[in-house]
Formats: C-alpha cells, sequence, structure tokens
C-alpha cells in the first residue's frame, strides 16, 4: 500500500475486507446504500398487523408457513417468532423454500427457526413427486406445489424485498416459486427464451417475463398472507410489509425504489464490488447476482474487480461442471438455445456469459483462485488488491454488492 491510497471497506464473508485505491485515479466514486432508519415501533406494528389477521381468518385446523432457506439474508427468525407464538394452531408446518438449492444443514436452521419448532420443519425437495400437487397449468406448464403448503388451510410466505436479477425484485410470490415448486416450473421460468429478455432485469416488474410467469403460476395456489423485510446495510430490518402477494410486492419494491435508487450518468473504466457478504457470497452460484450489479455500472472494454469470499466454493457441482467442461463463452452457446431442454443451474451461467462479455472480469476469492475458466479471471484477494492499487482510469466502487440498486441515467 503506498501512501496516497484511499482505503475502502468491502463486504465481504463475515468480517469485511479492506482495499486501497490510488487516488491517482481520475475519479473515484463509491456507492454504499443509504441508511434508513428503521420504522419507528416496527415489531410492536408488525405483530399488531398479525393479530389483525388471524382475527379475521379464524377456525383454520392447519397453516403451513413458508421461510427462505439459508442462502437468503431474511431477518426470519425475527419474523418468524412472534407469528409462532399467535398462532392458535396445533397443526403447525415450517417449509424451508429451497428450491434447486441444498437443505439447509441443522446449524443453519436454528439461525432461523425457535428451538421449540425445529422438529415442525423440513427442507423442499423439488424432484419428490409424491410430495408434490399440481395446481393448474400456465403456458402450457404444468404448476405443481408442495403437498404440505397446498393442503394446509392457511397459507403463510415469508420473504425479503431486495433488488433480484431476475424477478426485478424478490419477495411475494418467489418464496413459492422457485421456493416450493417442481422442477417444471423452475426450468421455464429460469429458461434460455424468459432469460435472454431484454425486460428479464434487476428492479423492473413491468412486462417482466419472469415476474409475470411466476405471479400468474403461484396465483393458482397462492400464500394467504405474506410477510416480506426490507433490511438495512447491517442486515436488520427497517420495515416490514404484510399482506397479499401482489400488496406486499408492490409497497416492499415501491419502497425500495423511492429510498435505495442510487443514480448514475456515467460507466466506469474499472468497477470493484463486494457481493453482500455472508450468506450471499459464500458461493459463486449466489455470487452472479452481485456480479449482474457490476458489470452494469461497468463500460464495454472496461474492467470489474470481483471480490467473493467462496468459502463453500461454487456452491454445487453441476454449476461447477460448467466452468470445467467449457472454455469459452462460444462453446456455451449451444445449451443456450430456446429449443434446448433447460439444465439445472445453466441460468447463472447463462446470465453471467449475458453480464461479463465484452468486459474483463476478475474473480477476487481465495477458495476459487485456482479456477481455470479463460473469459473470467480468478486471483487471490492479496493478488488482486495490490492490481487494484494501481489502477488510475474512472473507478466505482460497490461495497454491498447487489443489495445496492442502481438506476441509469
Amino acid at each position: 500500500m503506498t501512501l496516497d491510497c484511499l482505503k475502502v471497506e468491502l463486504v465481504f464473508g463475515k468480517s469485511g475486507l479492506s482495499v486501497f485505491i490510488s487516488e491517482k485515479a481520475s475519479r473515484i466514486d463509491i456507492f454504499n446504500t443509504k441508511d434508513i432508519k428503521a420504522e419507528k415501533n416496527l415489531f410492536v406494528k408488525y405483530k399488531r398487523k398479525l393479530f389483525d389477521f388471524l382475527n379475521n381468518h379464524k377456525g383454520f385446523k392447519s397453516v403451513c408457513i413458508v421461510i427462505p432457506d439459508h442462502t437468503r439474508a431474511c431477518p426470519t427468525m425475527e419474523l418468524l417468532s412472534p407469528l409462532l407464538k399467535i398462532l392458535a394452531c396445533r397443526e403447525i408446518k415450517i417449509l424451508i423454500g429451497t428450491g434447486t438449492h441444498r437443505n439447509s444443514t441443522k446449524e443453519e436452521m436454528t439461525e432461523m427457526i425457535p428451538s421449540d419448532y425445529l422438529a415442525f420443519a423440513s427442507s423442499h425437495d423439488y424432484k419428490d413427486e409424491n410430495n408434490l400437487v399440481q395446481v393448474g397449468v400456465i403456458d402450457e406448464i404444468p404448476i405443481k406445489l408442495n403437498k404440505q403448503y397446498v393442503n394446509s388451510d392457511l397459507k403463510i410466505a415469508i420473504g425479503l424485498i431486495e433488488p433480484h436479477f431476475m424477478a426485478g425484485f424478490s419477495g411475494g410470490r418467489k418464496a413459492i416459486i422457485p421456493g416450493i415448486s417442481g422442477w417444471e416450473a423452475i426450468a421455464y421460468s429460469h429458461g434460455n427464451k424468459i432469460l435472454a429478455s431484454e425486460r428479464t432485469k434487476t428492479g423492473n416488474l413491468r412486462k417482466n417475463p419472469f415476474h409475470d410467469f411466476i405471479t400468474r403460476a403461484v396465483s393458482l395456489c397462492s400464500p394467504t398472507y405474506c410477510i416480506n423485510a426490507l433490511i438495512d446495510r447491517n442486515r436488520k430490518p427497517i420495515d416490514v410489509f404484510c399482506g397479499s402477494m401482489k400488496e406486499t410486492l408492490k409497497s416492499g419494491s415501491g419502497f425500495y425504489s423511492r429510498k435505495q435508487a442510487v443514480e448514475i450518468r456515467n460507466l466506469y473504466d474499472v468497477v470493484i464490488s463486494g457481493c453482500g457478504g455472508y450468506p450471499l457470497d459464500a458461493t459463486l452460484y449466489q455470487g452472479i447476482k452481485g456480479l449482474v450489479t457490476a458489470a452494469g455500472l461497468c463500460r464495454n472494454g472496461g474492467k470489474i474487480y470481483f471480490f467473493l469470499e467462496g468459502s463453500e466454493g461454487f456452491g454445487s457441482e453441476r454449476f461447477a461442471s460448467f466452468f470445467s467442461k467449457h472454455y469459452d463463452w462460444e462453446s456455451l452457446d449451444s445449451i443456450f438455445s430456446e429449443e434446448k431442454k433447460v439444465e439445472l443451474d445453466q441460468w447463472q451461467i447463462q446470465l453471467l456469459k449475458k453480464y461479463a462479455s465484452g468486459k474483463q472480469v476478475i474473480i477476487c476469492s481465495d477458495y476459487l483462485c485456482e479456477t481455470v475458466f479463460p473469459p473470467l479471471e480468478f486471483l487471490d484477494t492479496k493478488s488482486a488488491k495490490e492490481l487494484i492499487e494501481n489502477e488510475k482510469g474512472s473507478i466505482a466502487v460497490i461495497p454491498e454488492g447487489p443489495y445496492t440498486f442502481f438506476k441509469l441515467l
């Protein structure tokens, strides 16, 4: 580190990471999420909403509560605990919406679910046809959902509203598809045609084919009640939106767009980005979300330093196989045709190609630094930090990665 360097803290893993940028750079802009204070008496108001809801839904015998899995920074424990305390129901099922992810470990479950209710919790398995029920057909695609959810009198979905690179914003309907659905709906919504659309992108709900499809599909068997949180830079809830699937998404995404959007007018020569820290940056699979955000600020021919802890590696064997079997973007094109059958996890590779092509992308991770995949570079964090100190062009820094929402003017 030289004396004429600016120190910047990236959100990285559980402890953070410092990088040093030369003050000789032509321009340095640091984009943090805005510091928004939590709604006053947030959880008093939240509990009141729960009481009002349950007073209007008496007589139910069974309830299924869908919660996000370990890959999400949702304050699940804080949202779930008050709900469980006031539910006057003996037949309670807590369903972890894993989508196609691995099951949450026991340790991860104890971070999300009160210990007294762990015995009532299970992870969804999208491959288990015996535990799926078809609730209808949308666009010739059979919509199958978890049997425990479908057969429950009361269906409650807990989630997080944040920018999402496919759905526009997460929350609401995403808890159900892909959270607790069968493969057919996941494959179609994450398929080549929908992902190729320019409207399938972060922050966009208007005519977004991904959002439109899963909304129509989930409407066949909607949650009775949705509980969606917004979080601050410390991953603490600042507001909780409750109500129907469409109401909560509209209110939560509107709040995020108004309060958190960062407007930019220029693209940058160099973008340095974190990936939101744990749990999002534990795998490259989840980390692609942060890379998409960084790519949106980088000019064609520019350079991206993407810092990812990567303590769990690629995230799945299937995802890792794309990197070992292919050597350039062109060799991947054959699996992205609309006629081609969708393969598990290929959507992350398709989006990586869509946003990283034409840019020099450097994945900075001590766990993944020996990876060889010529369209990208993989470096250890020390080597990457040394290179950054010598960058002289216009530089954008995104410490919190995908949690920062940009609007290009």
